[in-house]
């Protein structure tokens, strides 16, 4: 199995796409279209599925279900398989905790943030994105390259 860890502020929206389509709120209008693109070539490439790490599954989104739809209404093709952890540990933290309990063969994983995580043993599956431009097809052939191996 592969798995996109995937953040959603500065991945599948971004500062050039709020000033290009004037948005303000509400969140669910705050998805860029052509990251959403991007994204479902990663997945139609690697048949990766989708945790999704963002702090969306806080407060808006938190329970899977609502997600799920959340994100397929917004066009994301891939299956969105969990979440990570909610508590009070960094992202890093609580992507290692996922893959230390989860108890699927996992063949590889990529990690799709704005954020430099911090985590030095998952620096190599970080995909980092530009919170002025989200996913770029640049960051697209990189996560295929990490998930393709």
């Amino acid at each position: 199995m592969k798995i996109i860890f995937l953040d959603i502020d500065g991945v599948l929206n971004s500062r050039r796409f709020f000033a290009n389509n004037k948005v303000i709120l509400p969140p669910s209008a705050q998805i860029d279209p052509q990251s959403v693109k991007q994204l479902n070539q990663i997945t139609d490439a690697t048949g990766a599925i989708i945790v999704v790490s963002s702090t969306w599954r806080y407060a808006y989104m938190r329970n899977l279900s609502g997600l799920r739809d959340f994100l397929s209404g917004h066009g994301v093709t891939g299956k969105v398989l969990d979440i990570t952890p909610i508590n009070n540990d960094s992202r890093a933290q609580q992507i290692q905790s996922w893959l230390d309990t989860t108890h699927r063969d996992i063949d590889a994983f990529v990690i799709l943030d704005d954020e430099d995580l911090g985590g030095k043993q998952l620096d190599k599956f970080l995909v980092l994105t530009t919170k002025q431009e989200g996913l770029m097809p640049t960051d697209v052939q990189k996560a295929i390259k990490i998930l393709n191996g």
